[in-house]
């Protein structure tokens, strides 16, 4: 950034299979989808809707981490927003076209895209052709080539062609409208340079280290809005060892080419920021608590979030944001 702005970072490595197909968080998923409706509505809902759980469990990797970043989507304030958008590291080419394509079926269609390397050419796909169904190649130019005739509202076979305005397109719809361009799905490209652009989240699902890993990583400590208070980082392939060897590699010097402010926000001490945002939460629980009725014991604690008549259904109705702040 010009002003050389940075913010701290939060990690969180994810095992993405446990994580998503857990009843808890499906029932989570389900909370955040119908948050606004009524209990009848919810209800119609639940029963059009049917076991997730059996639907999760069946999937595949890739399909599970997609079904985690739209979770997120719905769960954290800045992605839900539109002030904010994420960046997905995917391991291949084949892999982004398969997240792309996955995506697309959801609420992200038309606010997400890939930007890679690849140029979808004929002569990429030449020799292709087999009995046996379609080759990861094919596969790849056939997603490239729906992707860009859907964005530019052309024949496919026009469409291949217009892959560099495309990404351009795109790399500004994602800096000045993140609500319209929430999501771009990347292998190499976008991760390095001056001018690859900032994001609130970063997804990592490949195996990445040294300059490459710390270059992705400073995509998410610039500030790009007053309502940014640090970068996240989701890591799917647990790349724990690696970041921290980035971080100590600049510190001996490997990094002396870069910027400082760049990477400010990874050097700062992160035991005193924690112990912030914990003395913050702790001061936000005793204001949530205040109210609650002396001698202030477990009865009245309960009364308090849920209901003083056991089962009233208008009282714990009544009662559940104090329930949802206590959780938040």
């Amino acid at each position: 950034m010009a002003d050389g702005v940075v913010l701290d970072l939060r990690y969180e490595a994810r095992e993405v299979d446990q994580r998503i197909t857990s009843q808890k968080k499906i029932d989570e998923w389900f909370e955040l989808k119908t948050k606004g409706l009524t209990d009848l509505a919810k209800a119609q809902l639940k029963q059009r809707w049917g076991t997730m759980q059996k639907v999760l469990s069946s999937r595949s990797r890739l399909e599970n981490i997609a079904a985690d970043v739209l979770m997120d989507m719905e769960k954290c304030d800045r992605l839900k927003s539109g002030h904010g958008n994420a960046i997905l590291v995917a391991g291949s080419i084949y892999e982004a076209c398969k997240y792309f394509d996955l995506f697309d079926k959801t609420d992200l269609h038309g606010k997400c895209a890939i930007v890679t390397s690849y140029t979808p050419t004929v002569a990429a796909i030449k020799g292709e052709e087999s009995g046996e169904g379609q080759t990861e190649k094919l596969e790849q130019y056939a997603i490239y080539q729906k992707l860009l005739a859907d964005w530019f509202d052309v024949p496919p076979e026009h469409a291949v062609n217009r892959i560099e305005e495309f990404e351009k397109v795109v790399k500004k719809k994602f800096i000045n409208e993140p609500g319209q361009m929430k999501l771009l799905i990347v292998v190499d490209k976008l991760l390095t340079g001056f001018d690859a652009p900032p994001a609130t989240q970063l997804y990592i699902d490949k195996k990445m280290q040294d300059h490459g890993l710390f270059q992705a990583i400073c995509r998410v400590n610039r500030l790009d809005g007053e309502d940014k208070e640090f970068g996240y980082i989701v890591d799917y392939k647990d790349l724990f060892q690696s970041l921290e060897g980035a971080v100590n590699d600049y510190t001996s010097g490997a990094f002396d080419g870069y910027d400082k402010e760049d990477v400010a926000g990874l050097l700062e001490n992160r035991l005193g920021k924690a112990r912030e945002r914990l003395d913050e939460a702790l001061e936000e629980i005793r204001a949530l608590c205040e109210p609650v009725e002396a001698p202030k014991d477990q009865a009245a604690y309960l009364r308090y979030f849920s209901s003083r008549d056991s089962g009233n259904a208008e009282q714990l109705k009544a009662s559940e944001p104090r329930r949802l702040s206590l959780s938040s």
